[in-house]
């Protein structure tokens, strides 16, 4: 796999790990001598990366933290869904969600939904953006999700987990995809960046 390849599946996979509720399966995977064969670019994200690596990843104190942050009892720490945060009346399903469904039906996107919850969920656009990403055709929809989706919100919602949470996983993964999404606008030349890496550069 090439450079642009490793990164869309680095972002997929920690999409998913803050999609799914943790499996103890999935977790075993993520054992120290899989973080240290991670694919590393910048020293940012080679930070995030030793981080978990050095961390005792313990099943209970991950489950409890996804929980307290995204499930409650009670309200919800972080919220993943697009429309509670910009719409002017902070619900579930609301036109955010509708914008959304509706670009990913005009492109002919299919969302990959464990459940019947919104798909604006935070992860399940960054899964997208990076499903695109792979292929080179699609990077003017990944711009586009970037610019409207991406931009308003995710960052927010990135930087509020990277506050809550109590694990070094969660609080890793955040600060990855926030250094994942800035190459991936450095690439494409999308947002404030301050340096543009035009494609075979």
């Amino acid at each position: 796999m090439n450079e642009q390849q490793d990164l869309a599946l680095a972002l997929k996979t920690v999409a998913q790990l803050f999609y799914q509720y943790p499996r103890a399966e999935l977790l075993s995977l993520m054992s120290a001598a899989v973080w240290q064969e991670w694919p590393t670019y910048r020293s940012k994200d080679k930070c995030c990366v030793a981080a978990i690596a050095a961390s005792e990843l313990d099943f209970e104190q991950i489950c409890a933290d996804y929980t307290r942050m995204f499930i409650g009892p009670g309200k919800k720490l972080v919220y993943p869904w697009s429309s509670v945060h910009l719409d002017e009346e902070p619900l579930l399903f609301g036109e955010s969600t509708q914008h959304w469904e509706h670009f990913c039906r005009r492109h002919g996107i299919a969302i990959a939904q464990s459940s019947n919850e919104p798909s604006d969920h935070f992860a399940l656009i960054l899964w997208v953006l990076a499903e695109l990403y792979e292929n080179t055709s699609k990077h003017d929809l990944c711009t586009e999700i970037i610019t409207r989706f991406y931009l308003p919100w995710i960052p927010m919602v990135l930087s509020e987990i990277e506050k809550q949470a109590q694990t070094v996983l969660y609080r890793e993964l955040a600060k990855l995809v926030l250094h994942y999404v800035t190459m991936i606008q450095t690439h494409l030349c999308v947002g404030e960046t301050t340096e543009c890496v035009l494609e075979g550069a």
